[in-house]
């Protein structure tokens, strides 16, 4: 199977550059660290890793932030490889850029994507947290040490179903009925 390294190691950045901006045009401000963040997977050695990447064109809002937007996602291979209707999926913003790399392509994405608009949509992903990995993993100590806080103190936290049941009641609106 191939994996993402074997599609970042063989691009070159002029390509992606275009692919990225046409997906991605409010970075264009931060095309020069994307790039850079390019060059250095370049260097990187990918960790063997299960997990398949997978790309899925989002129309409906409810199955995503935004509507008409295409979710990146990842499949453990191990366990899905003989189901083919396996739903569970992983994250891997907060992960090492080597295992990123080391993630395989699913056919499904390789057929549908070219191989300009899968590093685009990864770089795009990869980046959420900052344009390194020292700054990922600071984010992700952070909101570790907001989930500790919130699971010693709950007293201080109101359920989100009770601030909508407050603001229902308050002015006098209905449940959803999918909600119910």
């Amino acid at each position: 199977m191939l994996k993402l390294f074997d599609l970042i190691k063989d691009a070159n950045w002029e390509d992606v550059s275009v692919s990225f901006l046409t997906l991605f045009q409010h970075e264009e401000r931060f095309i020069n660290k994307y790039e850079d963040v390019f060059q250095n997977l370049k260097k990187i050695t990918p960790t063997d890793t299960d997990m398949i990447l997978y790309l899925d064109f989002i129309t409906k809002a409810e199955d995503c932030l935004y509507e008409n937007s295409t979710n990146l996602y990842f499949k453990n291979g191990s366990m899905c490889e003989f189901n083919s209707e396996c739903e569970e999926i992983f994250c891997l913003d907060f992960s090492p850029w080597s295992e990123w790399l080391g993630a395989g392509i699913s056919n499904i994405v390789e057929e549908k994507y070219s191989k300009e608009d899968i590093i685009s949509y990864c770089l795009y992903e990869m980046t959420s947290y900052g344009f390194n990995e020292e700054k990922i993993k600071e984010k992700l100590q952070d909101l570790n040490k907001k989930c500790q806080y919130a699971e010693e103190h709950p007293e201080k936290f109101i359920l989100a179903s009770e601030v909508f049941d407050n603001i229902r009641k308050k002015f006098n609106l209905a449940k959803d009925s999918e909600e119910e």
